[in-house]
């Protein structure tokens, strides 16, 4: 009995602990009824160059707007994303040949303002995954394809959860107030 007392006062010092250091959870509706999906409505990524550029863009959006992106949304802010990717090689045998790679990705992003076009929020964000190299030359396209699908998927969520991170620190969509107030 005398546990259960102190486990339930423990639990309640943590959460007053909590809601005075101005913690949010991050997928919890706001005051003003927005939910994250609302205000990532808001953001409209652009067309991304380069060669996985439409393959990155399609593994975004569906990172973004899980249910599609709704037609009433106001787009606010434009997701500008510049992608470099290499490939390193790791293990190398005594004849010089590379049985190991690792895939990299890296994405620039910039968050504009539509209209004024400000420059809001900016970033770098990497991905690495790796892949063998095995006598069958089918086997590897398929490792290395399959590398370059799990970088782009990571790669896409941790923009995507940057710019909510973003999105519900400071940015409110027009005519709300911020989550937590700059000071």
């Amino acid at each position: 009995m005398r546990s259960n007392i102190l486990m339930a006062s423990g639990l309640l010092a943590s959460a007053l602990l909590l809601s005075a250091c101005g913690f949010h959870p991050l997928y919890a509706e706001d005051e003003d009824g927005l939910g994250l999906d609302d205000r990532l409505a808001t953001v409209e990524v652009t067309d991304i160059q380069g060669r996985y550029g439409q393959e990155f863009k399609l593994a975004l959006d569906s990172q973004m707007y899980p249910s599609g992106r709704p037609a009433s949304a106001r787009t606010q802010y434009l997701l500008h994303v510049r992608l470099k990717a290499d490939r390193e090689g790791l293990a190398i045998q005594p004849d010089a040949s590379i049985t190991r790679y690792d895939y990299n990705i890296t994405g620039r992003y910039r968050l504009e303002e539509v209209g004024s076009g400000k420059l809001v929020h900016q970033g770098i964000a990497t991905a690495k995954t790796a892949y063998n190299v095995v006598e069958s030359q089918f086997a590897t396209l398929t490792a290395r394809q399959d590398a370059e699908a799990r970088a782009i998927r990571s790669l896409s969520e941790e923009i995507r959860m940057r710019i909510a991170l973003f999105l519900k620190a400071g940015a409110a969509p027009e005519g709300t107030e911020p989550l937590v107030k700059k000071r």
